[in-house]
């Protein structure tokens, strides 16, 4: 697999707004990244679909989220939490609220509850206070 081209490949991906469509395509291109080094390497890159494209449905979980969970937790948060405080998506949300049901470490939770509380006060999250509201009244405050 070359790793440039199917970087270049996923910053370029554009979802065509037909679901199936473009949950099989992404399929296609995460499953070009074979090995845990290669879809570390993509995790930004991954995310970048969601920050272009943030009312695409792009399945649920569908391929993204599944290709960058195979990286574990510890090493797919942080950069999921720069991309939920620079520009957070209704799929960057959902994916921290899978983080903390999966029962994190004390310092991957505080991280998540403290990505929410930033994001809450400010204007992008505007349109995830109510989730983020759930969110921290069922996981918890700082």
């Amino acid at each position: 697999m070359n790793l440039p081209a199917c970087m270049a490949e996923l910053d370029a991906f554009v979802p065509t707004q037909v679901e199936h469509e473009d949950v099989a395509r992404l399929q296609v291109l995460t499953d070009r990244l074979e090995t845990l080094e290669e879809i570390r390497a993509a995790v930004p890159a991954l995310l970048r679909i969601f920050e272009r494209s943030p009312q695409a449905l792009l399945g649920a979980p569908g391929p993204v989220v599944h290709c960058i969970e195979r990286v574990g937790l510890e090493t797919f948060l942080p950069p999921l939490l720069q991309s939920f405080t620079t520009r957070p998506t209704r799929m960057t949300l959902w994916m921290l609220e899978r983080c903390l049901r999966s029962d994190p470490s004390p310092t991957s939770r505080r991280s998540i509850i403290e990505a929410l509380n930033t994001v809450h006060q400010t204007p992008q999250g505007v349109g995830f206070r109510s989730d983020i509201e759930e969110m921290l009244d069922e996981y918890g405050q700082i």
